[in-house]
């Protein structure tokens, strides 16, 4: 201990010690570190710490990986490869990871698409961890719960955010819950701060606030099917009312679509379910709504900007691919090979990311760089054999949703509910990625979007009670 107090920051050496009782943890307890990284992943921003949070998390998840796998190994048990069993994926993980391969050979910057190769294996191994450990039903219960009530913090987070920023309330607490570039804006008396800020959470960027709460709306709104108890269904509303509001206050464009196309996804699924009483109401409440809310609404997502310049990185995007169709230019170089042929799109963004540099000290910033559509950047990065592949994802999810609705009916119990709400958020997260690039290489994303397929997965194939099937830790 006196070694690495001497030799490494303390910070390092906080890091270092928590990893060894994660560690301890994990040996312990199969369970706790997904219960550790669903609260953690989402955690982007703490203060002095920035640059050793990815590196920690991507330590926490290949730790409990490789401890997972150890007791797979020495585990006697006859069934303890039966997680296998859950075919939806090994095709789509077999190609992308033979693509990422292939594009790392000519990458325009190895090391940056180690890291990228890193963080996509690490998401998809977690995969397979999930499968395995949370077919125990109370993990998986809690598990779940963990994700819904941090994202609900996070949206109370955001909210406010939003208060102290715009309202100017609780000043107070603006060094602690306003990220650095925000307190810029404000202290520098920046007047237009009031009409256009966008909250953050404890994310990087607004917009991945806004996508990892959609993912947690459908959830909550599906689970109000399986709750007799009336005190219950008004906690979810005011949850999912809440959750809706921290999407408004992210100012994302691309996670209000979201939002449309799970919730009528949900429509869709339970509207013989809903009595006519309740249709009524419902369409008289989103008409009045919109008659309040649509102005101010329409005003803060900025939708008189049109596709904010997302057409012409699109355009410059497809330039990029044109000249590497095949392999690509490796993982995770599209920020600087975008940045060093055009810029950015608009002097508004060039600014944006001149005051990131100034305030924090370092060029970060242009990392996040991105081509705004999935499908795009990854067909930049690894060929356009690449957007082709990632689809397998969704459509072998989706054809295994669709043959478990025609078998099922709503029987009104919890695992329906949470199946039918994975299947919304998955299927509003692929309409969100033609507009943003939320596929596997955010991990605080991704992390969280792998985890609620995985509940979606375990459910759909969830056994009789007859014939329950045990994890390798021995638990039916």
């Amino acid at each position: 201990m006196g070694a690495c107090l001497l030799c490494f920051p303390l910070k390092n050496v906080a890091v270092i010690l928590f990893l060894g009782v994660y560690v301890v943890a994990t040996f312990a307890r199969p369970q706790w570190p997904i219960y550790f990284l669903i609260i953690l992943t989402p955690i982007s921003r703490i203060p002095g710490m920035g640059e050793l949070i990815q590196p920690t998390l991507l330590s926490m998840i290949f730790l409990s990986i490789l401890i997972w796998f150890i007791q797979l190994q020495v585990s006697t048990k006859k069934d303890k490869w039966a997680f296998l069993q859950f075919k939806e994926f090994h095709l789509f993980f077999i190609l992308f990871t033979l693509l990422m391969l292939i594009s790392l050979v000519g990458s325009l910057d190895i090391v940056e698409s180690s890291r990228m190769l890193a963080i996509h294996m690490a998401v998809f191994l977690s995969m397979y961890y999930f499968l395995d450990v949370l077919r125990v039903e109370a993990y998986l219960k809690k598990a779940l719960y963990l994700f819904l009530c941090f994202s609900l913090l996070n949206a109370l987070l955001a909210l406010l955010q939003y208060a102290i920023m715009v309202h100017h309330v609780f000043i107070g607490l603006t060094p602690y819950v306003i990220p650095g570039i925000h307190r810029f804006a404000l202290f520098a008396n920046n007047n237009g701060i009031a009409d256009s800020y966008r909250s953050t959470g404890t994310f990087f960027h607004p917009n991945n606030l806004g996508a990892y709460l959609a993912l947690s709306l459908p959830v909550f709104l599906s689970m109000l099917s399986s709750i007799r108890n009336v005190l219950g269904r008004c906690f979810i509303v005011g949850a999912a009312g809440i959750v809706v509001l921290g999407i408004f206050s992210s100012g994302s464009r691309g996670s209000l679509m979201n939002m449309i196309v799970s919730s009528l996804f949900l429509l869709a699924i339970y509207w013989k379910a809903l009595s006519t009483r309740i249709k009524i109401y419902g369409a008289i409440l989103a008409v009045l709504m919109t008659a309040v809310f649509s102005s101010p609404v329409v005003a803060f997502l900025r939708f008189s900007s049109g596709l904010s310049n997302r057409d012409i990185i699109w355009q410059n995007a497809t330039t990029l691919i044109g000249e590497h169709p095949l392999v690509g230019h490796g993982m995770g170089t599209f920020p600087q090979e975008s940045f060093s042929r055009f810029l950015t799109p608009s002097v508004h963004d060039l600014q944006y990311i001149l005051n990131r540099i100034l305030v924090e000290g370092n060029t970060g910033v242009l990392k996040t760089i991105h081509a705004h559509n999935v499908f795009l950047n990854y067909a930049f990065e690894m060929g356009v054999a690449a957007p082709i592949v990632f689809l397998l994802f969704y459509g072998n999810y989706l054809r295994t949703f669709l043959v478990f609705i025609k078998t099922h009916h709503n029987d009104g119990s919890l695992n329906f509910a949470l199946i039918v709400g994975a299947m919304a958020a998955l299927l509003g997260q692929f309409v969100h990625n033609f507009f943003e690039s939320n596929g596997f290489n955010i991990l605080p994303l991704s992390y969280s979007f792998i985890f609620i397929a995985a509940m979606g997965i375990i459910l759909m194939h969830k056994p009789t009670a007859h014939n329950k099937s045990k994890n390798l830790y021995g638990h039916s």
